[in-house]
C-alpha cells in the first residue's frame, strides 16, 4: 500500500496549498465538540470552502496540523481537494501553546477542556511555572492557578470527583464557582456534594457562602494524617471520659471545660478551638 509520502506531494515552508486528506490531525485538546455548530460549520465549508489558512507543519515530509482541525475535518467531508495552508517551522513545544490559544479565542470550548489544555500545556515541554504558563497564553497566573486545580493539576486535590462530573455534565460553566467548589471538595465532600445535588439553585456568591462556612472533615485534604488519626479516636474518648469524670477546684474548672471542648471537637472531626 503507497504512504501518503509517495501519493502527496511533500510540503515545504513555500507551500500554499495542500489537499486536506493528506494531512495528519493529532489529537488536540479539544474533546467536546457542539454538533448543532459542527453541522453549521461544514455545510459552510461544503458552500464556500475554506477561507482562513490552515496552520501545518512539516514532520517527516508530511504536513500535520498544528490549528484548523476543524476546518480541515470540513474540507474532507466536503470532498475538496485543496484548501488554503500556512505551513510554519513548529517545536513540539509550541503545538499545544498553539491550540490552546486558538480554542481559548473561539467561542463554545467547554471549560474543562480549557483546564485539561492548561494543565497538558504546564505539564508539557518548557511548562512548570504557572508564571510562563500564563505568559504563553495570554492569561492572568491566577486564572492559571485556578484551571489547575479544576483539571488536578499543582495542589490540586486528586480526588476532585464531584466538581469534575458536574463539569463533564457541562452543568457547571464558570470557573470562578467550579474553582470554589474544588476548594469545597478538598475541604468538605460533604458540603461539595450538597451543592451538586442542588447546583440549579446555586450561585457563584452560594457557593463562596458555603466555602466560607465550610468546617474540615476528618481525613479531607489531610492525607498525610490519614489511618493515624483515626486510630486516636479511642485514645481521645478515654481521654474525654476520664477528664468529665476527674473532680477538680473551682479555679481549674475552666481549664477542665476547655479541654474536654477540644477532645469533644477532635472527635468529631472539627477544628480543636485553642486553650
Amino acid at each position: 500500500m503507497a504512504t501518503k509520502q509517495s501519493v502527496f506531494p511533500k510540503l515545504t515552508l513555500a507551500s500554499t496549498h495542500a489537499d486536506p486528506a493528506s494531512l495528519v490531525m493529532k489529537k488536540q485538546v479539544r474533546v467536546e465538540r457542539n454538533e448543532k455548530a459542527d453541522k453549521e460549520f461544514f455545510a459552510s465549508v461544503a458552500k464556500h470552502g475554506v477561507m482562513t489558512p490552515v496552520l501545518v507543519r512539516i514532520v517527516n515530509g508530511a504536513g500535520e496540523v498544528v490549528a484548523g482541525h476543524r476546518r480541515t475535518e470540513a474540507a474532507i467531508a466536503a470532498g475538496l481537494k485543496s484548501i488554503p495552508i500556512k505551513v510554519s517551522a513548529i517545536a513540539d513545544s509550541e503545538v499545544i501553546t498553539l491550540q490552546m490559544i486558538e480554542n481559548i479565542q473561539r467561542e463554545g470550548l467547554s471549560l474543562l477542556d480549557t483546564a485539561k489544555g492548561v494543565k497538558a500545556l504546564h505539564e508539557g515541554p518548557g511548562g512548570g511555572l504557572a508564571t510562563y504558563t500564563a505568559e504563553r497564553l495570554g492569561k492572568s497566573n491566577g486564572w492559571v492557578s485556578k484551571m489547575l486545580l479544576v483539571a488536578g493539576g499543582d495542589k490540586a486535590n486528586p480526588a476532585a470527583t464531584i466538581t469534575q462530573k458536574l463539569l463533564t455534565a457541562v452543568k457547571i460553566g464558570d470557573l470562578e464557582s467550579a474553582y470554589m467548589l474544588t476548594k469545597l471538595e478538598e475541604i468538605n465532600p460533604v458540603a461539595a456534594q450538597e451543592v451538586a445535588d442542588n447546583i440549579e439553585n446555586e450561585t457563584r456568591a452560594s457557593i463562596k457562602r458555603r466555602l466560607a462556612s465550610a468546617k474540615p472533615v476528618r481525613g479531607a485534604g489531610k492525607q498525610e494524617a490519614g489511618d493515624a488519626e483515626e486510630d486516636n479516636i479511642p485514645m481521645y474518648r478515654w481521654m474525654l471520659k476520664v477528664i468529665q469524670s476527674a473532680t477538680v477546684s473551682r479555679k481549674d474548672a475552666p481549664l477542665q471545660e476547655a479541654a474536654a471542648q477540644m477532645l469533644t471537637e477532635w472527635i468529631n472531626g472539627d477544628e480543636p478551638s485553642p486553650l
